[in-house]
């Protein structure tokens, strides 16, 4: 693989200033929602009760019904078998993962965009939705989720981008190889997550081909052989309960089950996708899109038009603090603008940034990232349209983020 400079990232000052500001605002966020993490009633108790059964040696898909991979219930199982059952510990467990997804995130929008744009990109998850203050959606926060696959799942995938993006650099099969092994652990998570993971894999193949003009397939056996590690040693541990058949039944309900036509077409899945009322869903997405051209569109196209020579980044600040002052008035004057309204049309910027990636022909997409940025950009990107795949017609912050 062709290797980049990465004289563009440099050395910034301010790191640990930063790195003190997103704790501060975390430790501040848990003082404030202490004890509102776990939902007494949506999820929460399916997530315990697996994780302690799996603990006391019951087979999960044999003796507990159940429909996602086998990742997570197992890796809560270990905690649990190892220091007890516990609420608290697990809770504990989370944060720890959470701080790894911060930590990739933050690697990650740095290399994209500098330490500001990173630092903005963390407090804004971390307010929003990692532990969103006196949240009413307990089991939402990336403390106690609903679906710890999901968390999980994140945490690999950023995993994945960051290999990938090392890889890039510093060449090197190891990365590649580690990029493999968090691919295929995404593959015992969920469907949504296994489909970002191909997504990305096929951006990634793109990038070279096309970008760095590299062969592909002088990439993919370490790549391959990381990603076959974690489904066959799952294999493995089933197969002596299960037998070969049921085994691999096992490991691809999760798969099975989204391909099932009379879930999909469960009202409340209709409903977290948008699918029951599509004409209010496409109107909602058009209302937003024209929102953010007209609010946000505009200031950012201003940027790309003045050439960088005459335009520092503190006027840079300054037109993106008023742009958020805007958004804040209309909320505040025009009663039927809906937070709402600023979520539902991520799916189409995330579309569109990927568009501009393939032709070029969005410019003001480089005021988002640096050149030596593009290929985690560009993954970040398909991250988040594979993820947002599942709710496409009904986008919102309510969820992971």
């Amino acid at each position: 693989m062709k290797k980049l400079s990465t004289s563009a990232a440099g050395v910034e000052r301010g790191g640990g200033g930063r790195a003190i500001l997103i704790m501060a605002v975390a430790a501040g966020l848990l003082v404030w929602s202490w004890g509102t993490w776990i939902d007494p009633i949506i999820d929460s108790g399916r997530e315990l009760y697996v994780a302690w059964r799996v603990s006391l040696r019951d087979l999960l898909y044999r003796d507990i019904a159940y429909f996602n991979g086998p990742l997570s219930p197992y890796w809560n199982a270990l905690w649990f078998k190892l220091v007890g059952p516990s609420v608290a510990l697990l809770t504990v467990v989370n944060g720890a993962i959470a701080v790894g997804i911060f930590t990739l995130l933050y690697a990650i929008l740095r290399r994209i965009r500098g330490g500001m744009a990173a630092t903005l990109g963390c407090l804004a998850l971390l307010v929003l939705v990692a532990i969103p203050p006196r949240s009413t959606r307990g089991a939402f926060t990336y403390l106690a989720p609903y679906s710890h696959e999901l968390t999980h799942g994140l945490f690999l995938l950023l995993l994945m981008i960051f290999a990938l993006s090392r890889a890039q650099d510093l060449g090197g099969r190891r990365w590649l190889f580690g990029a493999g092994l968090a691919a295929g652990a995404c593959l015992l998570t969920k469907p949504e997550i296994g489909l970002a993971v191909g997504m990305i894999l096929a951006a990634w193949a793109f990038f070279l081909a096309v970008v760095t003009k590299s062969p592909v397939r002088a990439h993919l056996p370490p790549l391959i052989a990381g990603l076959a590690v974690p489904p066959a040693v799952a294999w493995l541990l089933f197969l002596p309960h299960l037998g070969v058949g049921e085994s691999l039944a096992a490991l691809s309900t999760p798969f099975a089950s989204a391909a099932n036509a009379d879930v999909r077409d469960l009202y409340f899945y209709r409903a977290v996708m948008g699918t029951d009322d599509l004409a209010s869903a496409i109107r909602n997405i058009g209302l937003g899109t024209m929102i953010y051209g007209g609010v946000i569109g505009i200031p950012f196209l201003a940027l790309r038009l003045v050439p960088g020579d005459r335009i520092t980044k503190w006027p840079r600040l300054g037109i993106l603090l008023g742009v958020l002052t805007a958004v804040a008035v209309l909320r505040a004057s025009l009663s039927w603008i809906h937070w709402w309204y600023f979520f539902v049309p991520l799916q189409v910027l995330t579309v569109l940034f990927l568009l501009g990636e393939v032709t070029g022909r969005l410019p003001l997409l480089s005021v988002l990232r640096g050149p030596e940025g593009r290929l985690p950009a560009t993954l970040l990107a398909v991250l988040a349209t594979g993820l947002l795949a599942k709710v496409f017609f009904n986008t919102s912050v309510v969820s992971y983020g």
